[in-house]
């Protein structure tokens, strides 16, 4: 179920284009993403897409997860990066 999620790359103070994440996760209906989050950045679990605009600078590793209607779970690791 699913690929590699590539790093994401953003600007502080500019809204990212939201990226669906579903698209990494074949059969899943419903989503999960870490709670530390970038700030002001927001996380939809219905539909599995990342939107907002960032507002502290930083580089972290977030893990991604994708359940199918069982309860199975898998999960990626990305980057999301956000620069000046």
């Amino acid at each position: 179920m699913g690929g590699p999620v590539p790093d994401i790359n953003l600007t502080v103070d500019t809204a990212m284009a939201p990226v669906d994440l579903s698209v990494y996760f074949t059969g899943a209906v419903l989503y999960s993403l870490n709670d530390d989050v970038v700030k002001n950045l927001s996380f939809n679990v219905k539909t599995g897409v990342l939107s907002g605009t960032p507002i502290v600078v930083g580089t972290g590793k977030y893990r991604a997860r994708g359940h199918n209607v069982d309860g199975l779970a898998v999960s990626n690791l990305f980057n999301i990066v956000v620069a000046v």
